[in-house]
C-alpha cells in the first residue's frame, strides 16, 4: 500500500533514490504524529 501511494507522491517519470523515499517517508511519520498530538491535544 505504501508503495502505491508513493507512487502518487512521486510521479513515475521521475527517478526518486530510496535514500530520498526514506526521507520522505519519515517527514509523513513526523507530521502524521504532529497532527494526531495536536488532534488529542484539542479534545476535552
Amino acid at each position: 500500500m505504501l508503495t502505491k501511494y508513493l507512487r502518487l507522491v512521486y510521479k513515475p517519470y521521475i527517478d526518486v533514490s530510496q535514500a530520498d523515499r526514506d526521507r520522505v517517508r519519515t517527514m509523513q511519520a513526523e507530521a502524521a504524529a504532529l497532527d494526531q498530538d495536536e488532534t488529542r491535544s484539542e479534545t476535552p
